[in-house]
């Protein structure tokens, strides 16, 4: 009942969106500026999303480290199909099927990968949120954006301190969730200690000075790249902003990604982008024009590259379709560092 709700809600904010938009803009001068963008920004564009897909990969390889070494097409493959599914079914399963999918083909826990994901995301969100509070110091954001940014702020920090503060103790709180948890009869078939040392063991990349100097490089580096983008589609419209414009844009259009919304964040996406560019007094036909662009690019170049990857493993027999939401059982846990 609870997944019908939230899908539900995620169909209704997308409508809401949508129906916020359409009844703002002129369809067809939206269609006509697009027709119009300029060829060559677009493939820019697309070519910079593509840059930072394989860093995003090759970082989530170092997440791995050291206890784990996986391919970086091992990576790329298990990502792309990941997003492919986000971009056509709700509730971000994608993550889920993104974890099963590189434990079946690199051989480490379902898990362990799960956690190197939830690490991925805080990294992301705590740039993110730098971002926000860099921006606040050059434009007057929105009460409802800044709103959104403090609650953000507040929520992702709680998690991002507790997981860091727990993965620091993490022996302790292994052997006390096998005195405690493992014998519960309800949830011992999962073996709660192996999967909360699985867990709490993917951050262990960021423990070691190498490893954290990378990390601590990649993940400006990825969103610079991505503001990159967001600036080369605007100049394929001709939009002449500053610099905070496509900052701004960046900023709101992750952090709408948070609410429920439809698969691929339709609706959302549009209306928060082209609400950004309104203001900075951008001609709301122009910037709905420039979100419906950069939308397809990006959710474009996910569904159609992870489509081909899925058809070619699975016509090279590397798992099977129902392996894409098998989970791998846990490996006994090592003795924490």
């Amino acid at each position: 009942m609870v997944k019908w709700r939230s899908l539900a809600a995620g169909a209704v904010v997308s409508g809401v969106c949508l129906w916020l938009l359409i009844r703002s803009i002129d369809v067809t001068r939206v269609a006509e500026a697009i027709s119009q963008a300029d060829g060559r920004w677009l493939l820019l564009a697309v070519g910079l999303i593509a840059l930072s897909i394989a860093l995003r990969c090759w970082r989530w390889q170092l997440l791995f480290l050291p206890a784990d070494h996986v391919s970086f097409y091992g990576a790329f493959g298990s990502t792309m199909i990941g997003y492919m599914l986000n971009t056509v079914l709700p509730g971000r399963v994608g993550e889920l099927a993104r974890a099963a999918l590189i434990s079946q083909t690199e051989h480490v826990g379902t898990a362990r990968a799960l956690g190197t994901i939830l690490v991925e995301k805080i990294l992301d969100v705590l740039v993110l949120l730098l971002l926000l509070g860099a921006l606040t110091a050059f434009l007057p954001l929105p009460a409802e954006v800044s709103a959104a940014g403090v609650t953000a702020a507040v929520l992702f920090g709680i998690v991002a301190v507790v997981f860091f503060a727990l993965t620091q103790v993490r022996g302790s709180v292994v052997r006390w969730v096998e005195r405690y948890l493992d014998d519960v009869p309800a949830l011992r078939r999962i073996r709660p200690s192996v999967l909360a040392d699985l867990v709490l063991s993917s951050a262990d990349s960021l423990r070691r000075p190498r490893l954290l100097v990378l990390h601590i490089v990649l993940a400006p580096l990825m969103w610079a790249i991505a503001f990159l983008t967001v600036g080369a589609t605007l100049r394929a419209f001709g939009i002449d902003v500053p610099w905070t414009a496509p900052a701004l844009v960046l900023a709101m259009t992750n952090l709408g990604m948070t609410v429920p919304s439809a698969p691929g964040y339709v609706g959302v996406y549009h209306y928060i982008a082209t609400l950004a560019l309104g203001l900075f007094a951008v001609d709301r036909d122009v910037a709905a024009a420039f979100a419906v662009t950069l939308h397809a690019i990006s959710f474009g170049l996910f569904l159609i590259t992870g489509a081909l990857i899925l058809l070619s493993d699975l016509a090279r027999q590397r798992y099977s379709v129902s392996d894409v939401w098998r989970w791998q059982t846990p490996r006994a846990p090592q003795a924490p560092a």
